[in-house]
């Protein structure tokens, strides 16, 4: 009796594990069956936006010249439209779709600026508001950055920095630089030329914006949207965000919290850790920001010059604990 009770445990146990790894297989199935759709329905959206704005950009010189800025301006708002479908999408999308993708849209993109020069030359843009004088005598300036990433053009993106809700530091050397809650609301941020310099900003602003930094450490709150660098070198920095792109950086090291995956590009030596930045206000400003304290794909990195899928990538890795940074202050 008691063999014959063995005997049919071992059966039941052996028919649920078979049942555990058929559900297993049809889940795995059902996932690999998700992501293509996703990706099917991606590409779908892409191509019947291309063509909206094809069509736009087409009928442009068939336009009386007083109806052209309006064009334009929606043209454009349908190009930041794209921009943020294909951001959103990255965490989904394979590489190399998210690269074809960023082609087609680029591509967009310029023949609208070009097109728009030819059609509608514009007066070379000056500073007119007192508070942008102000901004500009003490070094707290909205930037020009110019090559800094690929979704955005640089006339767009330059176009985007000179607005009256720009805040940050430039040509600073060898100081702590500071900003509050107060100061930081809502704003584009810009961090630009900077030597040696220990930057705080603690607060949620919109954007942030940093090139030209060296030797530095940059510890911010959350950032509601997205952070992009430019040629920055031998600097630590320290923020939490729904995007970052990287461009021509080389030896820095980068605590993030990041919704989606970072995307490098012609940047060597760089090193990924979590977010483990404290401070009074932090759990309020993850919240304003708009930030799910649970989703912290920080070790996802795309690198857009290294096209091996199967073998990773030599200019990023994972900055191991034991030389990771804990204490801040």
């Amino acid at each position: 009796m008691m063999d014959k009770a063995r005997l049919f445990e071992e059966r039941m146990n052996q028919r649920e594990t078979e049942r555990q790894a058929l559900k297993e297989k049809k889940n795995e199935s059902d996932n690999n069956e998700s992501m293509v759709e996703r990706v099917r329905y991606f590409s779908e959206i892409l191509s019947l936006k291309r063509g909206e704005i094809e069509h736009s950009l087409n009928a442009a010189s068939e336009m009386n010249k007083p109806e052209l800025p309006e064009h334009f301006n929606k043209i454009s708002n349908e190009l930041q439209q794209l921009n943020r479908l294909l951001s959103d999408s990255s965490l989904f999308l394979p590489f190399y779709n998210i690269r074809k993708a960023q082609e087609q849209v680029q591509d967009l993109q310029q023949r609208s600026i070009m097109l728009e020069e030819q059609l509608l030359p514009k007066q070379k843009f000056g500073f007119k508001s007192r508070k942008m004088k102000s901004l500009l005598k003490n070094d707290i300036i909205p930037c020009k950055i110019e090559d800094l990433v690929d979704s955005v053009p640089k006339k767009l993106f330059s176009m985007q920095l000179y607005n009256d809700n720009s805040c940050g530091f430039a040509d600073k050397e060898d100081e702590e630089l500071i900003m509050k809650e107060n100061e930081l609301a809502g704003t584009d941020v810009v961090l630009t030329n900077l030597k040696r310099c220990r930057v705080k900003l603690m607060g949620a602003p919109s954007t942030l914006h940093m090139t030209n930094l060296t030797h530095c450490e940059i510890l911010v709150g959350p950032v509601s949207t997205s952070v992009f660098l430019d040629k920055c070198v031998d600097c630590t920095m320290v923020f939490a965000c729904q995007q970052v792109r990287i461009h021509n950086t080389l030896r820095c090291s980068f605590y993030v919290h990041v919704t989606s995956r970072a995307i490098i590009e012609e940047t060597k030596e760089v090193q990924f850790a979590p977010y483990n930045w404290h401070y009074p206000g932090l759990d309020e400003h993850f919240i304003k920001a708009g930030l799910d304290r649970d989703v912290n794909h920080w070790h996802a990195v795309d690198d857009f010059n290294w096209l091996a899928l199967d073998v990773p990538s030599p200019n990023w890795s994972i900055l191991e604990e034991p030389d990771r940074v804990v204490d801040w202050h």
